[in-house]
């Protein structure tokens, strides 16, 4: 691939529908805050991932993440590898399912002129398994990547949908980032919001969530000497898009803004139009759910099933594995349906955190880091990313 293929793949490994809560996230750390944790977070992806290019590099620039594990730690790194890169796919997989589950209420909602009372939730949980589970069965995977330009289609779609419909509610009805919102655990929209800025933190890495495929890309871009040129780049622009629609957004509808509606598309004004987005967006995750919760099924397998012969016992172990994962998916989903935010934040600070910053600097102390300089640097970047992982999962944990 081109350096332009390249950005748009990246781009696509790291948004997806977390982007959707930002514009709710900013008023878990302030509007400053919040803008000032996700360039934190930016940073540090950014360095991470320049460890992670040079570890591999110097391991013969092949390798893969838990192979690059292997060869610094043995089993115990391929370990933290694959436990990470499980509970990392396993968090965003349940996040597609709550969109799923929160906008086709949304859609019958503002059809019937009804509100369906919250336990109605679960009855998406037979239809979800029904569409998710024949396609986590496909083993060529390959069939669903084409799909992977309209989920960069879609997602600039709702990007501009959002900004659109928030610029003509700023012209019928003002800027409402100044209002007084009761509805809000901070009622005032402030630069610092001290009662729940840590779970800004965690969200800030998790929506630099795609570092996953860092190292797959650069296999199959063209130009690998300015891959990591590219990549910044990529971020720079993703993060500009992130900063520019979350204040945006916020600042246009946080009169508006409920706990209980954590996804920017809820206020969208409804209309078939936002109902056929909606609709194609489920859509457009559906088939991102099948892509992204193969590498967890890769894993579940090959420790469960990888000493097995080939048969047709492997290969139904292997169908009720998939079944067990996505009925598991589905349910967390349900389950934190009212408590999206702290749930997110858990899955940035406990899974993304030690994927995109812990293991990539532990792996560089061993194979690269050979001055104390260095070895400084990656145990600083060691500890600083287990005082998130800690820290903030204890505050999501106690403020759930």
């Amino acid at each position: 691939m081109g350096p332009m293929a390249t950005g748009f793949t990246i781009f696509k490994g790291f948004v997806a529908s977390g982007i959707l809560y930002l514009p709710t996230n900013f008023t878990t750390g302030g509007y400053g805050f919040s803008g000032i944790m996700l360039l934190g977070a930016l940073a540090m992806t950014l360095f991470c991932i320049k460890l992670l290019l040079e570890t591999r590099a110097a391991l013969g620039g092949k390798m893969s993440l838990p192979e690059i594990g292997f060869a610094c730690y043995g089993w115990w790194g391929k370990l933290a590898v694959d436990v990470s890169l499980f509970a990392s796919q396993y968090g965003f997989v349940c996040a597609y399912i709550y969109f799923i589950a929160s906008q086709g209420n949304s859609i019958i909602e503002s059809s019937t002129g009804n509100t369906l009372p919250l336990y109605t939730k679960w009855y998406y949980a037979p239809a979800c398994f029904l569409i998710l589970y024949p396609l986590v069965l496909v083993r060529k995977i390959q069939a669903f990547a084409k799909f992977h330009v309209f989920g960069d289609v879609m997602v600039g779609l709702l990007v501009v949908a959002s900004m659109t419909y928030a610029s003509v509610y700023v012209a019928n009805n003002g800027w409402t980032g100044g209002d007084y919102n009761p509805d809000m655990p901070n009622p005032n929209l402030t630069f610092f919001n001290p009662k729940q800025w840590p779970n800004c933190i965690g969200f800030a890495v998790y929506s630099f969530e795609g570092i996953g495929v860092i190292l797959p890309i650069q296999d199959i871009t063209a130009d690998k000497d300015n891959y990591f040129k590219v990549v910044c780049i990529t971020c720079l622009i993703i993060t500009g898009i992130y900063f520019v629609y979350a204040e945006f957004c916020l600042f246009a509808w946080f009169g508006e803004m409920s706990p209980e509606k954590p996804l920017v598309t809820e206020y969208f004004p409804r209309g078939w139009f936002t109902d056929l987005v909606l609709v194609l967006f489920m859509l457009q995750l559906i088939i991102s759910y099948t892509l992204v919760i193969y590498p967890a099924n890769m894993i579940v397998e090959g420790y469960m099933f990888g000493s097995w012969p080939k048969s047709r016992k492997r290969q139904t172990a292997k169908n009720i594995s998939r079944a067990v994962i996505v009925t598991l998916t589905i349910v967390t989903a349900l389950s934190i349906y009212n408590k999206l935010e702290s749930f997110l934040s858990i899955v940035g600070s406990v899974s993304c955190t030690p994927i995109a910053f812990t293991l990539p600097a532990w792996f560089h102390y061993k194979a690269c880091a050979k001055d104390s300089t260095s070895k400084a640097i990656d145990l600083a970047v060691i500890a600083i990313s287990l005082f998130i992982l800690v820290f903030c999962t204890f505050f999501s944990i106690i403020s759930w």
